[in-house]
C-alpha cells in the first residue's frame, strides 16, 4: 500500500515535471474540446446514415406501390398471398 501510494505520488510529479502544471491542464482542455468535436460529427454523421436508410426505405415502399397495391392483388391484409406448394 504504501508502494502504491509512493508509485502515485511519483507519477503526478513525473507529469507536473514533463507537461507543467498548466501544461498539463492545457492538454486535458485540448482533448476535451476535440472529443466535443469528434462527438458532433459522429452524432451527425449518425443523423445521416438513418435519414438516408429512412429514405431508401420509403423510395422501396413507394416503387413497389405500398399496402393499397397488395390489398388490391392479395385482398385484405389479414389473408395471406397465394403459397407455391398449392
Amino acid at each position: 500500500m504504501v508502494t502504491t501510494a509512493f508509485n502515485i505520488g511519483y507519477a503526478i510529479v513525473l507529469v507536473c515535471i514533463v507537461f507543467g502544471w498548466s501544461g498539463g491542464s492545457k492538454l486535458v482542455k485540448d482533448s476535451y474540446a476535440g472529443a466535443k468535436v469528434k462527438g458532433a460529427e459522429m452524432t451527425e454523421e449518425r443523423r445521416d446514415k438513418r435519414t438516408r436508410k429512412k429514405e431508401e426505405k420509403r423510395r422501396a415502399r413507394e416503387e413497389s406501390g405500398g399496402l393499397v397495391s397488395r390489398q388490391r392483388h392479395y385482398g385484405t391484409p389479414d389473408e395471406h398471398a397465394p403459397s407455391d406448394d398449392a
